[in-house]
This record gives C-alpha cells, structure tokens and sequence, in this order.
C-alpha cells in the first residue's frame, strides 16, 4: 500500500491534522489526496466517504511532471467536477459489467489526472527523498503476472471496484 495515494470524497463528516507539518481540514464535499508513503496525522469525526487505493505508477504518467499529491485537496470547479462523477460512478455500480471495470477505472484514474492538471503549477514538484520509489518493483511484479498492470490483476483476481471505489463508515 505505500506505493499508492488515498483519494477520498467525504460525503459526511471530515477530518483535522497535519499533512508535513501543514495544518488540514476537510469537511463533506472535499476531495483529499494522501500519499500512502508519507505521514499523517488526523482526527476524524463519524464521516463516510468514498476512497480510491490509486497506484502510484498508473497516475503519475498522466500528470504533466512528478509533483507533490500529499494533502492536496480538490475545492475548485475541478473537485466538484470530480466529486460528482464519484457519486455518479457509486450510484452506477450496481448496473456495471464486469467487462467495463478496467475502461471505468482508466476513465476514472484520466479525469482524476484531468482534474489535477491545472494546479499542477502551483504544487510543489515532487523530491525523491520525499518519495517512496518502488516502481522498479512494481513493474518486476508486474512483469511476473504476464505482463498485467495492477488495474488488470485486481479484475483477474475478483477484486473489480473494491480496491478503486469503496464506502468507509467510521
């Protein structure tokens, strides 16, 4: 799991901490991203949101340049763009064919990336000593599943959306 950023939407309740030493509030309606890598400090109140487990090394092809996700939170026009496909994408699970789950999850994981682009100037540029790098492992492993990426292995193995989209009731 540290190979991979916790993209969350709180559709009730929220969190405080601190993300690097950076006091953060999210409150119903935000989208959040952490970096499972880095540390976190938080308090939650009772909250449901729905999270995304996102691959490292399947987002970060898409952006324009390596940047800092960790504690980055989607307010704009964007977050909400992305806020209400999440709620549409729920709604629509029930009705999915499992042959659709890797085109919804590489649509999913584009308008996240799309949604990111704009901000992507005024973020931080990633440092490597900030960056838990284990690429070159995911693509050893990667390479020892036929060659499958992660989206694949996880609608091989029965998994489908529950790695991508899950309900959290705390």
């Amino acid at each position: 799991m540290l190979d991979h950023y916790l993209v969350q939407l709180y559709t009730e309740g929220g969190y405080v901490g601190e993300v690097d030493g950076n006091p953060i509030d999210i409150q119903a309606g935000t989208v959040s991203i952490l970096d499972l890598a880095r540390t976190t400090e938080t308090r939650a109140s009772a909250a449901e949101c729905i999270s995304l487990v996102v691959p490292r090394d399947e987002i970060e092809p898409l952006l324009p340049r390596r940047i800092n996700l960790h504690g980055k939170i989607l307010d704009s026009g964007n977050g909400r763009l992305f806020s209400s496909y999440l709620l549409t994408l729920l709604r629509q699970l029930p009705t999915t064919e499992l042959s659709q789950v890797p085109y919804i999850s590489r649509a999913t994981l584009s308008l996240l990336a799309a949604c990111l682009v704009p901000s992507a100037k005024a973020l931080d540029p990633l440092h490597e000593s900030a960056h838990f790098d284990r690429r070159d492992t995911c693509r050893g492993a990667d390479a020892a599943q036929g060659g499958r990426s992660t989206i694949e292995r996880a609608v091989l193995e029965g998994r489908y959306f529950d790695d991508w989209v899950r309900m959290l009731r705390a």
